[in-house]
């Protein structure tokens, strides 16, 4: 009998963990180890101490998403959804406790963010968490005003459709909308670039653009949140690793900087998710000494005993595995029943 014939893959098996798909049950397939121990104590001391934000770095295949996206789900949906899981899976009293604890008192609600978003400077950057911000919203059914970048510009285009339809007429915006209606449809759909052509488009006629302050956005959301039971926001960021390649990293690490150097007072907090430390990429030192100021890093692994979990955990027996078994056991057993 061949090896196919009686094991197979578990239908709920995924190879790889896409933390903007978790469907609510896969992150319980989760096995915790000691990294991950050691990854509850240093988020849980993000929200308590207010020192530093967490960064968090692993090797591609280290199971360092299917590690955030736990965190993310054991930190903000209900507890009695988590319960079972933090009292069957979470084997370490220490981390048991401080998450218990903290989850009796505090809930945050989670931004999710993965990879670069054609990002290649500060403004972009922005523009990105307010997609995320504003989609998030939306999909826990909260439905407030938040104003953003986007909503400026669909404000100034509605107020003056004749300057906009001549500026599409004679500009690069052209190549991409015919008129003032679909400039707007295409605002609506977060498309940066848009939003970078028309910010140019003003700036080239020498007209003010208005720049959203991202930390007082990411504060009304958060005082948006605190209405439907949440104490804070966190900006779970995935393959963050390249946008530190891009030529304006330095502008993109201050506005890092500046979000994680705001929890000491405000209500948002980051958890940066890399497959490279900051010192393996084109970042200079003094940059780095910065990141390191003001961000924990905690550095995950794949241990030995979670890979043969894992596999254990991958494959299913088939019915011709029961009946392959049952039949050996009667051979063995027959000539025993014989003897006596």
């Amino acid at each position: 009998m061949k090896w196919n014939e009686i094991v197979t893959i578990n239908k709920s098996f995924l190879p790889v963990c896409d933390i903007k798909s978790d469907d609510g049950k896969y992150w319980q397939t989760f096995i915790c180890h000691n990294d991950f121990y050691q990854l509850i104590k240093n988020t849980i001391n993000m929200y308590q101490k207010r020192e530093k934000s967490v960064w968090l770095q692993g090797t591609f295949g280290s199971g360092k998403t299917h590690a955030t996206t736990v965190i993310k789900n054991l930190l903000s949906n209900e507890l009695s959804d988590i319960n079972d899981y933090i009292e069957h899976a979470v084997k370490d009293a220490q981390a048991k406790s401080a998450l218990i604890n903290f989850r009796k008192e505090f809930k945050t609600f989670p931004i999710i963010l993965k990879g670069s978003y054609y990002i290649n400077d500060s403004k972009t950057f922005d523009y990105a968490i307010q997609q995320e911000v504003v989609d998030a919203l939306r999909s826990a059914n909260i439905h407030e005003s938040l104003q953003n970048s986007y909503d400026d510009m669909i404000d100034r285009v509605e107020k003056n459709k004749t300057f906009w339809n001549e500026t599409i007429s004679n500009s690069r915006l052209k190549d991409e909308v015919n008129d003032e209606s679909e400039l707007i449809e295409e605002l609506k759909k977060y498309n940066d670039s848009i939003l970078r052509l028309c910010e140019d488009e003003l700036t080239n006629r020498g007209m003010g653009v208005i720049t959203s302050d991202i930390i007082k956005f990411l504060e009304n959301t958060a005082l948006i949140v605190k209405k439907y039971g949440y104490n804070h926001i966190t900006l779970f960021w995935d393959e963050f690793t390249p946008i530190l390649e891009v030529n304006k990293y330095n502008d993109i690490l201050m506005s890092l900087q500046n979000l994680s150097e705001n929890i000491k007072q405000g209500n948002v907090f980051l958890f940066i998710v890399a497959h490279r430390t900051p010192n393996k990429n084109r970042v200079l030192e003094e940059d780095i000494k910065k990141i390191h100021d003001r961000f924990e890093l905690t550095h995950y692994k794949m241990e030995d005993v979670t890979t043969y979990s894992l596999l254990a955990n991958s494959i299913q027996k088939t019915q011709s595995y029961n009946d392959y078994i049952s039949v050996s056991y009667t051979h063995l057993t027959l000539p025993t029943k014989r003897i006596v």
